[in-house]
């Protein structure tokens, strides 16, 4: 699973910069229930990501990473899947429900040096979108 942050921030001690976050990916798990042949609910869970913190712009903009932050972003989706549900490949699009929980947010010596303090970053809810399909490879896959 990809995590591509959709940053906004506040300017940072009263400059012209703000904060970044970048991109992670990590192991992602699904857990489906077919409700019919082709309507299905699935979950999504991952290992936790890992973000580093930036400044952009402005007067610390050169400072680089100045923290870190770790999330979870469990997401709730209902899948329609096209075909007869023994054909072997099954497209399918999804759309659904995410929230993302942050934990363990802190900055770093680049960070405090910079006097920056009290890193928090608040947890939120949002849209998701997926596109896929499923490939059976026998009877028994």
């Amino acid at each position: 699973a990809s995590v591509v942050p959709n940053d906004s921030s506040d300017k940072v001690l009263n400059t012209q910069s703000e904060l970044a976050v970048n991109s992670n990916t990590q192991l992602g798990l699904t857990l489906g229930y077919m409700f019919t042949d082709n309507i299905s609910f699935e979950v999504l869970a991952a290992t936790p990501f890992s973000h580093k913190i930036s400044t952009s712009g402005g007067e610390l903009g050169s400072l680089g990473d100045i923290g870190e932050t770790k999330h979870l972003p469990p997401t709730f989706m209902v899948q329609y899947y096209f075909g007869e549900a023994n054909s072997t490949f099954r497209p399918y699009v999804g759309a659904g429900l995410n929230y993302t929980t942050f934990f363990d947010e802190s900055f770093n010596g680049t960070g405090t040096n910079a006097g920056l303090s009290d890193l928090k970053l608040d947890d939120s809810w949002g849209l998701a979108a997926n596109v896929g399909f499923d490939y059976m490879l026998n009877d028994s896959w």
